[in-house]
C-alpha cells in the first residue's frame, strides 16, 4: 500500500508538472506528501451512486468480479524460487485470459447502469482494449520462444542468464505500449 501511495504521489506530481498544474504540485503538506492520504479518505467516505434504473444486484455485484478478477493472476505469478500458489503449465495464457475478461466486465457494468451513455463508453473501451490486446499477444510470444515455455517459473527461471528485455527489446516496448492502452493510460485514455 506504501508503494501504491508513493507512486500514485510522483505520478500526480509529475503529470502536475508536465501540464503545469499548480493544484497537484504545491497541495497538501510540504511537497504534496500527504495527497495520497487525502485522496484516501476521500475514497472512505465516498456516496455510493446507484443509477435511479440500473439493475441493482448486477450493478453491485461487478465491482466485486473486477477485484475478483485482478486478483486471479496473482496465483500464477512466482514472488520466489518455489512462491507460487498454482505453478500452471500455461500460466501466461491464464494471466492474458484473466486480463482480458476485463473490457467485457466493463461493458455489463455500463449495460447493467440501463443508460445509453455509459454503455456507449462501455463499447468504446471494450474496443480499445480488445484491439491493443492483439499486439500485446504478440509481443509477449517473443518471451514464450526465448524461454520454450508458458510457465511464468519457467520464464522467471530461464532469464537467469540475461533478462529478456535485451534480446527481445522491439517486443518490450510494443507490450509497453500495449499494455498502456489497456490500463487507459496517458495518452490513450480517451474512453
Amino acid at each position: 500500500m506504501l508503494v501504491v501511495m508513493f507512486l500514485t504521489w510522483y505520478e500526480r506530481k509529475l503529470l502536475a508538472r508536465i501540464q503545469l498544474r499548480i493544484g497537484p504540485l504545491y497541495a497538501g503538506g510540504p511537497g504534496g506528501i500527504l495527497q495520497p492520504i487525502a485522496d484516501g479518505v476521500k475514497l472512505i467516505f465516498k456516496e455510493v451512486m446507484i443509477p435511479y434504473k440500473a439493475d441493482k444486484p448486477l450493478f453491485l455485484s461487478i465491482p466485486l468480479m473486477l477485484v475478483l478478477l485482478g486478483a486471479l493472476p496473482f496465483a500464477v505469478i512466482p514472488f520466489g524460487q518455489h512462491w507460487v500458489i498454482a505453478n500452471l503449465d500455461v500460466g501466461l495464457v491464464f494471466v492474458f485470459a484473466m486480463t482480458s475478461l476485463f473490457p467485457s466486465m466493463i461493458l455489463i457494468f455500463a449495460w447493467a447502469s440501463n443508460s445509453k451513455y455509459p454503455f456507449l463508453g462501455g463499447l468504446r473501451s471494450l474496443f480499445q482494449q480488445v484491439a491493443y490486446e492483439i499486439p500485446m499477444w504478440i509481443s509477449a510470444l517473443s518471451v514464450v520462444m526465448l524461454a520454450g515455455s508458458l510457465n511464468l517459473s519457467d520464464i522467471v527461471t530461464a532469464q537467469q542468464r540475461i533478462w529478456f528485455i535485451i534480446p527481445a527489446f522491439l517486443s518490450f516496448v510494443v507490450f509497453f505500449i500495449a499494455t498502456m492502452a489497456e490500463l487507459e493510460r496517458l495518452p490513450f485514455d480517451l474512453p
